[in-house]
């Protein structure tokens, strides 16, 4: 972005003002019925704990008692795992409209949810009157209502409005395309603490809507067309860690997009500032994108500080999908090399292998020194000082060097190696 391009800069601080009127540490619901919607999605993420708790749990009891320090053989683990008890949804039925799930939000939530997809308000409007309002403007704007949901939330909804009543679905890391889903209204939830099920109900006014706006032939170009600034913009975070807004522009013109840049600021807005799926800030006078809250990115921008020419590594249009699909690293030599000596030294699963070397990867990626990444090692797979210690540490160190690393713009140190003495 120029210095002097005063329309491109307004847009940015726009944008970056939509994301500092959010207020991430407020409570978004206030308990004014049996069970809120706020109540519904801790609820839905307590599940997930309460899994956690019972495998602490288990690996505390006699049948699994380890010493100090000692974790579980891969075997072993394996073995927990497939103890836990399942977390499904089972589909119910409920008498309530979309409207009135909407109106679980206490009144500034739902002015907020309001100002955000510029729905109608007006002075002294209760909340009924605000949930139907955000109705109103999602069915009678398809760009709004598409522009919220990814690719991933509009399949499980589809998923869960074809369960027959009684249906089961597996809801285990599903808790984010959930929680959208609860937040918008768009699903009721409740939650079974013995069995870790969760009765989910939808609305049928919002079915119907659903229906209409996702299944019209003229809406069809515009939800691939916006899948695709998605896969775009998450795979370039995915891939950087963190990315000055222009360049992220940049990176979509060189995909052959030339949508206006007003547009394009929206649906980063809209898309995911709204649910918070990514972060947005200034610093220096420079506006960054991020997987990565503003408090953690010090460490990245110090260390691209040392490096004060080091331009953006240039990964194709292709490369940044496959990020965003978790298929890029999957592709590379030194990531399958990994994979298979941990299922053949360490006689791991193939699943466990690739939990595990992606682990080591995403810690690669963040800078982790060697001995670090060898701690994690040492931790979850005990491995000790034998020969096989080595044979791993040879890999680490491989996979290390050639990852791209968020504190270099997405250069591998191999890479930086190449054309700096210092690292």
């Amino acid at each position: 972005m120029k210095k002097d391009d005063k329309s491109q800069d307004k847009t940015y601080r726009e944008v970056l003002d939509a994301t500092k009127k959010l207020e991430r540490a407020e409570a978004r619901h206030d308990r004014i019925k049996s069970m809120s919607m706020e109540e519904k999605v801790l609820l839905l993420h307590s599940g997930n704990d309460n899994i956690k708790e019972t495998f602490l749990r288990m690996m505390e009891s006699e049948k699994w008692k380890m010493e100090d320090g000692e974790y579980p053989a891969p075997e072993t683990l394996e073995q927990m795992l497939s103890d836990l008890p399942k977390f499904s949804l089972i589909k119910g039925h409920t008498a309530r409209t979309w409207e009135q799930v909407l109106t679980d939000y206490n009144k500034n939530s739902m002015l907020k949810l309001c100002r955000l997809l510029d729905a109608e308000v007006v002075s002294g409007w209760n909340k009924t009157r605000l949930a139907a309002s955000v109705v109103k403007t999602l069915t009678q704007m398809p760009m709004t209502w598409i522009g919220l949901y990814n690719e991933e939330t509009v399949n499980l909804f589809e998923e869960i409005m074809g369960l027959e009543t009684g249906g089961e679905l597996d809801a285990f890391e599903m808790a984010l395309p959930l929680e959208r889903l609860v937040l918008s209204g768009l699903i009721d939830l409740s939650f079974d603490e013995k069995t870790h099920t969760v009765s989910v109900m939808v609305p049928e006014n919002a079915s119907e809507a659903f229906g209409r706006i996702f299944y019209e032939s003229a809406n069809q170009k515009l939800i691939v067309k916006l899948n695709g600034w998605e896969e775009i913009v998450r795979g370039a975070c995915n891939m950087y860690g963190m990315v000055e807004i222009e360049h992220l522009l940049a990176i979509f013109r060189a995909s052959g997009d030339k949508t206006p840049v007003n547009q394009w600021a929206n649906f980063i807005k809209d898309r995911f500032i709204l649910w918070e799926e990514l972060y947005m800030f200034e610093k220096d006078e420079q506006f960054f994108v991020s997987l990565i809250s503003e408090a953690d990115c010090g460490e990245i921008l110090a260390q691209r500080g040392k490096y004060p020419d080091l331009e953006y590594r240039d990964f194709t249009p292709e490369d940044i999908r496959d990020m965003y699909r978790h298929e890029y690293f999957p592709k590379q030599d030194y990531y399958r090399e990994m994979v298979e000596k941990f299922q053949t030294n360490l006689d791991m699963s193939e699943e466990i292998a690739e939990s595990l070397t992606r682990h080591c990867t995403n810690l690669a990626m963040t800078g982790a020194s060697i001995r670090e990444m060898m701690e994690m090692m040492g931790v979850m797979t005990g491995i000790g000082e034998d020969g096989g210690r080595e044979r791993i540490r040879r890999l680490v160190t491989n996979l290390r060097k050639k990852v791209p690393q968020y504190g270099l713009k997405g250069h591998s140190l191999e890479e930086v190696r190449g054309g700096y003495t210092v690292i």
